[in-house]
């Protein structure tokens, strides 16, 4: 017996809250002012500090979630991480934000193959691939062929 439950008039007015930027204006930041968290969440994963990357990341996707960059970079700290289901789930927003964003596909693919979901993987791979050499983006398509080939050489 499946019961939907429908979310309450509070709680679809906060989720409008939060996609409209709300923590992001209470603090008093501008959408230019959080481009410097991606630098040092960048300076930190290269550092090896994945724990405090992971805080700004996840603060900056608070702050705006529907910025695709901020997304991004919750995925890519997620897989550093082994944390796959939270990439998948940041690299599907990537996905619904911005469809024609290769990184987006490609970091689905890659968070996909790392739970075991090969197929899967290798659809969103494919089309990360594809999207990739329409807007030009070599590394992109590079990487995503690599690795589905690797995953179809696994499946063999």
């Amino acid at each position: 017996m499946d019961q939907r439950i429908e979310p309450s008039a509070e709680a679809l007015d906060m989720g409008r809250q939060l996609v409209e930027g709300l923590f992001r204006k209470e603090l008093g930041l501008e959408p230019a002012d959080l481009r410097y968290g991606l630098d040092i969440a960048k300076a930190l994963i290269e550092r090896g500090q994945l724990e405090r990357a992971m805080r700004i990341y996840a603060a900056l996707v608070l702050c705006d979630p529907v910025d695709p960059d901020y997304q991004v970079g919750l995925a890519n700290c997620a897989l550093v991480q082994g944390e796959n289901h939270l990439a998948l789930q940041a690299a599907s927003a990537v996905i619904v934000i911005a469809p024609t964003d290769p990184r987006g596909w490609l970091l689905s693919g890659r968070a996909c193959a790392g739970m075991a979901a090969y197929a899967e993987a290798a659809e969103d791979l494919a089309e990360a691939a594809a999207l990739a050499g329409r807007s030009g983006e070599s590394a992109i398509a590079a990487e995503a062929e690599r690795l589905r080939r690797q995953i179809q050489a696994m499946a063999g």
